[in-house]
């Protein structure tokens, strides 16, 4: 497409997929069009809220009904599976450089977070 500006790349993008715009036509965004899908989502649930209904639920619950089911456990692990997801973890022969693995910056002890908010290659380059 050529350097063109991200304004540009936009328009031309929306133009092929929805035809060139009117003159005077406002052009949603993405983002406007999930506000305005969203917002008719919530006047659509507000208005079935608001119909009465004939069958109330009883305000009285007994202590036997638990209203949040447990997790269920994990399925069972192929070790094999398991091996190879720690080799590819901290193999870095999949970086970009060669020379950095996944496993430089996520601690798998910490939850998989790093104590920085960048990596230490992020400004190498």
């Amino acid at each position: 497409m050529g350097p063109w500006s991200p304004a540009l790349r936009r328009r031309y993008r929306i133009e092929t997929a929805f035809g060139p715009a009117r003159p005077g036509a406002v052009l949603l965004r993405p983002r406007g069009w999930l506000l305005l899908i969203c917002l008719g989502l919530v006047l659509a649930s507000g208005a079935a809220a608001q119909a009465p209904s004939e069958s109330r639920a009883s305000c009285a619950t007994t202590l036997t009904e638990e209203p949040i089911a447990p997790i269920p456990s994990p399925p069972v692990a192929d070790p094999k599976k398991l091996a190879l997801g720690e080799r590819l973890f901290s193999d870095p022969r999949l970086s970009a450089g060669g020379d950095l693995a996944c496993a430089s910056c996520h601690d798998i002890h910490s939850n998989g977070a790093g104590g920085r908010k960048v990596s230490a290659n992020a400004n190498a380059g």
